[in-house]
This record gives structure tokens, sequence and C-alpha cells, in this order.
């Protein structure tokens, strides 16, 4: 579906949906907890919509409606087949549990890019356990086989590539036993630290270290509440900073989500002279991040290590470089870095969405900023994390058809 966005204001409050990362986490723990857990406050996103698929693959017992869910968690299971969607949290979560809860055969699918991002962490893991590991996804289109039971001892993974491969293997541990040592420092350590932080909340006490991660304990059913989502309200965020007037509400200011820094970085760039920003901790509001520094009139703005901008639902780095310039924004590339020299007004035109929910929602706020309207290519993609988020943008003022 496609969409044209005319330039507006927003005003008014907004609650934000609650954290897509903490609900990935604690419908998984749920699931393997002996008993009855109750999950509150969930967002039925497309990706949390697969999670709850996939832990029922896994014979976990899935209940309610709304925004609760009542998870009995599961005894294993002989096979099954688990649809991933588009969530790349799904497939790296559920890996490691699929392979720790039986000896048979897990069957993962998906659609959009999710067949052609890495997972080479786990297949190196795979391949010198023994275990089974066929990939024939062709394209996006995932399709992967995983057989043979994952059993303990000592793993080791480089930590720079993606916190989600860390963070299966820890939900697995508790089953399996053994240690996980990070071979290179973690990349958006913060995300492990909800993991972590999940795990503690259903029964499991995770330790670290000098870099190596053990688990004690065993999954127990716990009654949670997902909190806000920082990386969503980091699109009203940017509104305001260019110019919206939007009370942000439902977010916990001690919150561990590393897009909490959206706060901190939106001040810094009320600031005067060049500045340097990194993404490699927080890749998910890099985008819009990248929207403010192009409105940053009269000053420049590095954004560096944004590496990991590439490996998402689209490549990010390289979709935020074309929606930006199209728009009229003046950006230069370098390697895995962007240098954005700031203009007061941009001037509006056709983009991309690239399919990608976060690339969506950052043309529908640029068209706050822009002289004539933009027109986005797919807003549908949208569901993929925020699904209300049209009818919350045109409430407070947004202007779309």
């Amino acid at each position: 579906m496609s969409a044209l966005f005319s330039p507006s204001k927003l005003t008014g409050a907004v609650t934000v949906p609650p954290s897509k990362s903490v609900a990935h986490r604690a419908v998984l723990c749920a699931a393997l907890a002996d008993g009855e857990s109750t999950i509150r406050n969930l967002a039925m996103s497309d990706d949390i919509a697969a999670t709850l698929s996939a832990v029922g693959a896994f014979g976990a017992g899935v209940s309610g409606t709304g925004g609760v869910r009542t998870i009995r968690g599961t005894r294993g299971f002989e096979s099954a087949v688990a649809d991933c969607a588009e969530s790349g949290s799904t497939l790296r979560f559920c890996i490691p549990v699929a392979s720790a809860l039986t000896d048979g055969e897990c069957r993962f699918v998906g659609r959009g890019r999710l067949g052609a991002r890495p997972l080479d962490e786990y297949e190196k893991i795979w391949r010198s356990r023994k275990l089974a590991w066929r990939n024939d996804s062709v394209g996006g289109a995932l399709d992967l086989t995983v057989g043979g039971r994952l059993t303990g001892g000592e793993f080791e993974m480089r930590g720079d590539v993606s916190s989600q491969f860390f963070s299966g293997i820890l939900f697995a541990l508790p089953l399996v036993g053994g240690t996980l040592k990070a071979t290179t420092p973690l990349a958006s350590r913060a995300y492990v630290d909800m993991t972590i932080a999940a795990m503690r909340a259903f029964g499991v006490e995770v330790k670290e270290r000098d870099g190596v991660f053990s688990a004690s304990g065993a999954y127990a059913p716990c009654d949670f509440t997902v909190e806000g989502d920082w990386s969503q309200a980091a699109f009203f965020a940017v509104a305001n900073f260019i110019g919206s007037s939007v009370e942000i509400c439902g977010l916990d200011g001690d919150s561990l989500q590393g897009d909490r820094a959206i706060a901190p970085m939106l001040e810094k760039l009320r600031g005067e002279g060049e500045l340097v920003f990194d993404g490699e901790q927080c890749p998910d509001i890099m985008p819009v991040f990248a929207l403010a520094c192009a409105l940053r009139a009269g000053r420049r703005t590095r954004l560096v290590g944004l590496k990991r901008l590439r490996i998402k639902e689209s490549d990010r780095l390289d979709a935020t470089y074309a929606m930006l310039t199209s728009l009229g924004a003046e950006v230069s590339r370098g390697g895995d870095e962007l240098t954005i020299d700031g203009r007061e007004r941009l001037r509006g035109g056709k983009v991309s969405s690239c399919g990608d929910h976060r690339m969506a929602m950052t043309a529908a706020i640029a068209a706050l900023a822009c002289d004539g309207e933009v027109e986005v290519d797919d807003v549908g993609c949208m569901s993929k994390s925020y699904p209300d988020f049209l009818q919350q943008y045109t409430r407070l003022g947004g202007r779309v058809k």
C-alpha cells in the first residue's frame, strides 16, 4: 500500500506501543517455564505474532486475546515447522531453543529478506557439534532445517555480529548447561542485558566473568508486563526535534533498552559545531536520527559505526542515504559512515521504504519538515512492528492519504 504524506505538524499525546524487543524475550522465557505465565501489554505486531506462533509449534500453549496472553511452557516436541515471517529476532532466538528441546528436526521458514540475513555464527557451532544444518533458502525466502539435540559445554561466539545470536544461546543455556564466551566485544550490549533481565524475571540467574556467561536455575512462571518501546518513541522524539509538539507517554526512563539513547542523542544534536555519533549500540534508531541530522540547519554531523544497518529488513544504510538524498538532504557516504550537512527544510519527493517498517515510518516523519509532499511506495510494512502508527500519526495532525 502506497501513501502520500503532506507537510504538517504533530500535536498532542501518544502512548508508544510495548517494546517488541522485551516482548520477544518474555514470550520465549514463558514458553520454557514449567507452568503458566501471563504476558501483559503485548502489541500484536507481525514480529510478535511470529514468536508466539513459533513457541506454539514447539509445544507451548498460547491463549488469550487483546494485549494479554497466557503461555503454558513446553515439555519438548518431536518435530516442528516454525514460521518466522520476517522476524530476525524470532529466528535467531528460536534456533538454539528448538535444538535444546528436541532430538528431531525443526524447519524454519520465512519471507522478505529473512533468508538472506546472516546465520554463520550458528552454522559453525551446529556443524562443529555434528548437528544437522540444511539451509535451502533461496533469495530472501527462508528455508532452514536443523536437527539433533543441542548439548552443553563451552560455546564461543563473536560478539560483534549481532546480539541476537548471543541472546539465542543464552536462552538455551539453562536447558543444556555450559558457558558462553564472547570472543570479541559485544555489539548492542544493551540487548544482551535485556535478555539477562528477562531470564532473571523468569527465575534464571545469568552471571558474567571476564566475558564468559553462565546460567543457573530453571525457568519459572511469571506475571510479566511489557514496558514501552523506546525505538518506536524515537520517531515522535525526532518529530519534536524538527518542530512538532508531542507528549510521549508509556516509557520507562530507567529502561535497559539501548534505544533509550535517542533522548541524549537529540539533546546533544542541539549543540554547535560538527558532531560525531556512533550507531553500533543502537542501529535501529539511526535512520530516523539521520533525518534529525539532515534538519540540523547549518551544521555538520557524522554518523559512524553503521555496519549493522546493512543486515536488517533492508540495507538500511543504503536506504537511509537514498531516502534523504531523494528529499534534498545533503548527505555523503564512505564505507559504513554518513556525513550530513543540515538544512532548514527538505523538498519532498518520491521515496521507497524498501519494504522496511522503520524506513516507512522515517519517511512519514520526514514529510513533517518538507516543502512538498512525500510519496512512499509501501507503508503496509509498518505492521511488522507498529500496526497503529498511521492511525496515531493522523490523530496527532499528520496528513496522509
